[in-house]
């Protein structure tokens, strides 16, 4: 995802955080995504939720469970509309000030 950002912000910086992953009691790395376009304090913006879980203990099959999830199906969805918008920034060069974060 920085990757592709990076191809359309002005500025784009990853912003870390610790959290609790309770599945297993233990600290966890967490990561926002920041980009930003045009100059100036943002005026307006759009956030959108992606995640990973350490075990799909929720699959409905038993030999999954134990495995990673890299990204969750139904968080996708709100950062693709993210890249898109942010695409199209780049395409109409707008002065508009804005911050996209996906995290």
């Amino acid at each position: 995802m920085v990757t592709e950002l990076k191809k359309y912000a002005d500025n784009t910086r990853i912003q870390s955080f610790s959290a609790v992953n309770y599945l297993e009691n233990k600290r966890a790395r967490g990561y926002n995504i920041i980009a930003s376009f045009g100059k100036g304090e943002p005026q307006l913006i759009l956030c959108a939720h992606w995640d990973s879980r350490p075990y799909a203990d929720q699959d409905p099959f038993p030999k999954n469970r134990k495995k990673p999830v890299p990204a969750a199906n139904d968080g996708a969805s709100g950062v693709a509309v993210l890249l898109e918008i942010a695409r199209n920034m780049k395409l109409k060069q707008t002065h508009q000030s804005m911050d996209n974060v996906g995290f």
